[in-house]
């Protein structure tokens, strides 16, 4: 830190030198280029960096420094691939200043190069053990990877070096959730909560997680104050939505879910999780009909084709069922994520076509899926596996 503050010191000594007139204007210069407005206007320190680069004011290693100043700038622009350039000359001039490498992490991540940002986080960290923020953004890193352990450990640090940090709380919750580690997700988005009352993303993890552990009336609670936080908050209306279903308040569950589908018409998600609630209230055929809306706007949805699939395939009421439009949604489904329960589904959908032998190999290759899964629910597929055996389709 100290051989930064002398860097920098080479600037504004040759400024004082240049005269009173030209001094006050690169000084001015020199603070758009470092940044004193706290919401800096990217265009203008890369036209200030620029100029002091092109001045000759700038003396030896101390060009790191506005080159360090252009990558933050072009990482908030976007322009990752230019951050990363400039980065990598600001290393080449000071390989001992860990910020550099920071950044240049910073870019990579943003660019969905996890491993790469990793390796620079990692560099960060040797040159200086006590930035929390190295910390918390090598563990975003790793949970972008899946390593949650690994993330978790670091958001750990962070939270030891800055114990008031909400977002590190907020990460490491959401790493905590994805690990079906409930209670300690609740505790650490309770913390955020603590931290900034205002946090409606807060509010919306407690609720999901208190979904999960069937913790209802808390849970409809969290989204309803995630909602007064932002009424426009639509994946709130769709976990309050879900809490509703699963507390047979049927009312308030379709009322959500069409609040969802009113604030995101063009979000396949809104129509998905409202056909969940239609098929979970039993109204079948307004099921397919979201399921059908998910799969027009986006046409790759394995979930929704899958479900429509289901409903087609093995609904009680005939009027409903269409086995040949059944097997072509499985099979759209199957080729986009080839898994057991899709297999599953194409097996039902055949039998509904009357196509029972190869409804018979489907399901199983589903049993077998399932069986190397380690998963439950063996019986349930080898009762339809004898279904399908007798010549007879399943009914849901």
């Amino acid at each position: 830190m100290k051989r930064w503050i002398a860097l920098v010191l080479v600037v504004f000594v040759a400024v004082i030198g240049a005269g009173s007139y030209f001094a006050m204007e690169a000084c001015s210069v020199v603070m758009t280029c470092y940044a004193g407005d706290p919401d800096p206007d990217p265009d203008a320190q890369i036209d200030a960096c620029t100029r002091m680069i092109e001045s000759g004011f700038m003396i030896g290693e101390s060009v790191a420094f506005p080159l360090q100043v252009w990558g933050d700038a072009y990482v908030r622009k976007g322009l990752y691939d230019l951050a990363i350039a400039d980065y990598d000359e600001a290393i080449r001039l000071l390989p001992e200043f860990p910020s550099f490498f920071y950044g240049r992490g910073d870019a990579y991540l943003r660019k969905d190069l996890p491993d790469r940002a990793i390796a620079d986080f990692d560099e960060a960290i040797r040159l200086d053990p006590e930035i929390a923020g190295y910390y918390h953004s090598r563990g975003y890193a790793h949970s972008v990877m899946s390593a949650y352990d690994r993330a978790i450990a670091d958001y750990d640090e962070a939270i030891r070096l800055d114990p008031n940090d909400a977002h590190t709380f907020f990460n490491r919750g959401t790493a905590f959730f994805t690990q079906d580690l409930l209670d300690r997700a609740i505790a650490d988005y309770g913390e955020v909560i603590r931290l900034e009352p205002d946090n409606h993303h807060a509010f919306l993890g407690r609720c999901a997680a208190f979904m999960h552990i069937d913790s209802l009336d808390r849970a409809i609670a969290d989204c309803t104050e995630a909602i007064r936080l932002d009424p426009k908050y639509v994946h709130a209306f769709q976990n309050r939505c879900g809490a509703h279903v699963l507390k047979g308040l049927k009312d308030r569950a379709i009322a959500d879910c069409n609040e969802a589908v009113r604030l995101a018409p063009g979000d396949p998600e809104t129509y998905f999780d409202r056909g969940n609630a239609y098929r979970r209230l039993g109204q079948l055929d307004r099921a397919i009909a979201d399921y059908d809306n998910a799969v027009r706007l986006r046409p790759d949805h394995a979930l929704a084709l899958g479900s429509q699939a289901w409903l087609l395939a093995t609904a009680k009421d005939a009027r409903l069922r269409d086995g040949e439009r059944a097997v072509s949604l499985a099979e759209r489904a199957l080729a986009l994520e080839d898994a057991w329960g899709r297999r599953s589904t194409l097996a039902a959908a055949l039998a509904e076509a009357g196509r029972f032998e190869d409804a018979v190999r489907e399901q199983q290759a589903a049993i077998e899926g399932l069986r190397e899964a380690g998963g439950e629910g063996l019986d349930d597929l080898t009762l339809r596996l004898d279904l399908y055996r007798a010549g007879k389709p399943y009914r849901e």
